[in-house]
């Protein structure tokens, strides 16, 4: 590279009425007047190409090589002409524009493809993933129970929309607590997965878990945790746990309900906030063990 700018100065200290003597001299003193050095060298090299095919033409027409050299080089004309010529043209700061713009699509292509493959990886996750075992996991009460608490396995077919989105309960359990009172008696609390199928990255109506309320068979009710009377909660309420999964466009939540009878036969859980309700009734005819 050294060699190259050494070269081309002592070229450009020739005068510049001078007669020109050679293509490499031609060129350098055309491309002098393009200030983009990568755009020059290319300026350069085509400039070179286009000499050279009509040096051999004439060869190939009968003049000897020395007369073909000279009369190409003639054919070009005036070197600082064909230099100003080619600066009207070239527009340095554009090309820079493209070269840097190159630059980052080349960038922004490597950040996709990367967040692509991340994407990829983390959706194969989704998928292999159980969203219901993910929430139970997350739930220190319900992970700390122990082989012999009694639970009940219950199960709801029906589904509900509100809006855009469609609910249902995806699995339902009631539960006996670890722990006895002083009397010797358990407490138990229903514990349900509610299912939010809606717009694809957008959770359900935020207050949905403001207004949900149940009522069972035994005409028990179950207000919101949130309605307080006097700065008390409900005896017994319905609370959505801070505990949720995603699959793909479907959010899961942890619905608490509690306390509840270990011999609750259905269980209506109900929303009804300005106009808009909906129920779904979850049934409780089998047992199952840890």
């Amino acid at each position: 590279m050294g060699e190259w700018f050494v070269q081309h100065e002592n070229m450009l200290k020739r005068q510049p009425g001078a007669p020109v003597r050679s293509i490499a001299e031609w060129t350098m003193r055309a491309t002098k007047h393009i200030h983009y050095w990568p755009d020059r060298v290319a300026i350069e090299a085509e400039l070179k190409a286009s000499y050279e095919d009509h040096r051999d033409g004439l060869i190939e027409a009968g003049e000897t090589r020395d007369r073909a050299s000279f009369l190409a080089l003639q054919a070009l004309g005036d070197p600082e002409e064909a230099g100003r010529l080619l600066r009207s043209i070239h527009q340095p700061l554009l090309t820079a524009l493209w070269q840097v713009s190159r630059v980052l699509l080349v960038c922004i292509l490597t950040v996709v493809s990367i967040l692509a493959i991340l994407q990829g990886r983390a959706q194969l996750s989704v998928l292999t993933r159980n969203p219901e075992e993910d929430i139970l996991n997350d739930m220190a009460f319900y992970r700390e129970m122990g082989e012999n608490t009694w639970r009940r396995e219950g199960h709801c077919d029906e589904t509900a929309s509100l809006e855009d989105y469609t609910f249902s309960v995806t699995r339902a359990m009631i539960c006996q607590t670890k722990e006895a009172d002083l009397a010797g008696n358990h407490s138990y609390y229903m514990v349900l997965i509610l299912k939010e199928d809606g717009p694809f990255s957008l959770d359900a109506p935020p207050d949905l878990q403001y207004f949900l309320t149940a009522e069972d068979d035994q005409l028990n009710f179950y207000d919101s945790i949130w309605n307080k009377v006097d700065g008390y909660t409900p005896e017994r309420s319905v609370k959505m746990q801070n505990v949720s999964a995603r699959r793909w466009n479907s959010h899961y939540a942890c619905l608490w309900i509690a306390p509840t009878e270990p011999d609750v036969q259905w269980i209506d859980l109900s929303y009804d906030h300005l106009g808009k309700s909906f129920v779904l009734r979850i049934n409780f005819d089998e047992e199952a063990s840890l």
